[in-house]
C-alpha cells in the first residue's frame, strides 16, 4: 500500500520537477541547464538548443522622482503605461572621471560623501574610487561629486533586470512547493531506502533554493544601492598614455568598466552560468554576475581587413605597455587577451576578437578582483570557447 502511495505522489511531482530544471533527470533534481543566449529572433542553425533572445531597447529612462518597493526608480506620470514602468526593476550607476589637484584627498571626500548619504565604499583601487548610495539620491550625489573636480567625461547606464528577477522568483517558488512534496512523501513512506533518497533530494532543493534566495537578495541590494565609479586624474601630473597614437580607434576606446563597442549587428551564441542576468533591451549583447563579472559582445567593421589572430596580435602589442601582465586565450572562432591592472588588489580585463563576413565582434569580459578572476576564469574561459557569431539580417 506504501508503495502504491509512493508511486501517486512521485507521478503528482515529477512533473514539478521537470518544470524547474529545464527536463532533467529527478536524480539532477537541482541541475539547472546553463543560459544559452542568442542575440536575435531567428531560428537558424542555432535553434537546435535552448535559446533565450535579446529584445528591442526599452522606453526612455525615467526621472529620479519616486522609490519603489525593491529600490528602482518610478517616473511621475499617470495612466497605465506608468503603472507598468512602476514594476519594472532597474540597476543604475555612473562613471565619471574627474581631474583634481590631490587624488588621496579626494577619494577620502567622495568615500566621505558616500556614507554621509546612507551608502558606504564598495572598492578603492589605485586612482579609482567606487562607491554604492541610495538609489534616490543617485542624481544628487553624482552632482555634488562633479563639484569636487573638472569632470572630462560621464556617463550613466541602466540595467532592466525585471525578467531576470521575475525568473529567479518563479523557480524559487516551483522549488520550494517540489520541496514541500517531498516532505509530504517523506511522512508516508517507512522505507530506509527511500526516505534516504528523499532526504537527499530535499538537501539538494535546499541548497538550490538558498543559491536563489542569495541571487534575488544580491539584485534587490544592487537596486536599493546604485554605483558610482570615479577615475581621478591629478593636475600636477603628466600623463604619458600614448593611446590617442594607436592607429585603431576601437582598441583606443576600451574601457573594462563601461561599454565600449554599444552596438551588435548579427547573431551571436554565447552560453553563460545562470547566475548571469541578460540585459537584452539593449542595442548590444551584455551580462553581469552577481560577483560584478561583467560581459558585453559589440560589432565593428573589419578595417582594416584582419583575421582574428591579426586582432590578438594588435591588442597584444598596444595594450601590454599599460597592464602588470597579459595571457593570450585562443579558440576556434575568437581570439584575445587576459590584461592585469597594475593595481595593488588588480581587476582582470579579457578582450576577444572574431571575424565573421568581414565583421568584427567584439567581446570583453570584466573581473572585479584576483578572487573573482580565480573563481570565475574557468567556466568563463569554457564560454568564450564556445562563442559563435551568426549572420546579419
Amino acid at each position: 500500500m506504501q508503495k502504491r502511495v509512493l508511486k501517486t505522489v512521485l507521478l503528482v511531482s515529477l512533473p514539478v520537477f521537470l518544470l524547474i530544471f529545464g527536463c532533467s533527470k529527478f536524480q539532477e533534481v537541482t541541475g539547472f541547464p546553463p543560459r544559452k543566449i542568442i542575440s536575435e529572433r531567428d531560428s537558424g542553425d542555432y535553434a537546435k538548443e535552448p535559446m533565450e533572445y535579446l529584445e528591442e531597447a526599452p522606453a526612455p529612462e525615467p526621472s529620479v522622482s519616486g522609490l519603489e518597493g525593491d529600490g528602482a526608480f518610478s517616473p511621475v506620470s499617470t495612466g497605465s503605461r506608468v503603472q507598468l514602468e512602476e514594476k519594472r526593476k532597474k540597476i543604475y550607476s555612473g562613471y565619471t572621471e574627474l581631474l583634481v589637484d590631490d587624488i588621496e584627498q579626494s577619494k577620502g571626500i567622495i568615500g566621505n560623501l558616500a556614507e554621509e548619504r546612507g551608502g558606504y565604499v564598495e572598492s578603492a583601487y589605485g586612482n579609482t574610487i567606487v562607491i554604492r548610495v541610495p538609489a534616490v539620491l543617485f542624481e544628487s550625489v553624482m552632482d555634488e561629486i562633479f563639484t569636487f573636480g573638472e569632470a572630462r567625461h560621464h556617463y550613466v547606464e541602466t540595467l532592466d533586470v525585471t525578467e531576470y528577477f521575475q525568473d529567479l522568483d518563479t523557480r524559487l517558488s516551483i522549488a520550494e512547493k517540489a520541496r514541500e512534496r517531498l516532505y509530504i512523501l517523506l511522512e508516508k513512506t517507512d522505507d530506509v531506502e527511500e526516505r534516504v533518497n528523499i532526504l537527499r533530494e530535499i538537501r539538494r532543493l535546499t541548497e538550490e533554493i538558498e543559491r536563489i534566495k542569495g541571487l534575488l537578495e544580491s539584485i534587490k541590494r544592487r537596486i536599493r544601492f546604485s554605483r558610482i565609479t570615479v577615475d581621478l586624474l591629478s593636475r600636477l601630473e603628466e600623463y604619458a598614455l600614448e593611446i590617442p597614437d594607436i592607429p585603431f580607434p576601437w582598441i583606443a576606446g576600451l574601457d573594462p568598466l563601461y561599454p565600449s563597442i554599444p552596438h551588435l549587428k548579427g547573431r551571436v551564441y554565447f552560453p553563460l552560468e545562470d547566475d548571469f542576468a541578460v540585459f537584452g533591451k539593449e542595442d548590444y549583447f551584455r551580462a553581469e554576475s552577481a560577483d560584478l563579472v561583467r560581459v558585453r559582445v559589440g560589432t565593428l567593421e573589419n578595417i582594416p581587413r584582419g583575421d582574428s589572430e591579426f586582432w590578438q596580435r594588435a591588442l597584444l602589442f598596444h595594450l601590454e605597455p599599460y597592464y602588470a601582465s597579459v595571457e593570450p586565450f585562443s579558440f576556434d572562432h575568437l581570439k584575445g587577451i587576459v590584461l592585469e591592472s597594475k593595481d595593488g588588489d588588480p581587476f582582470y580585463y579579457a578582450v576577444g576578437a572574431g571575424v565573421v563576413r568581414n565583421r568584427l565582434y567584439v567581446v570583453e569580459v570584466f573581473f572585479p578582483d584576483r578572487k573573482v578572476y580565480q573563481e570565475k576564469k574557468g567556466t568563463i574561459m569554457d564560454s568564450l570557447s564556445r562563442f559563435r557569431a551568426g549572420r546579419e539580417e
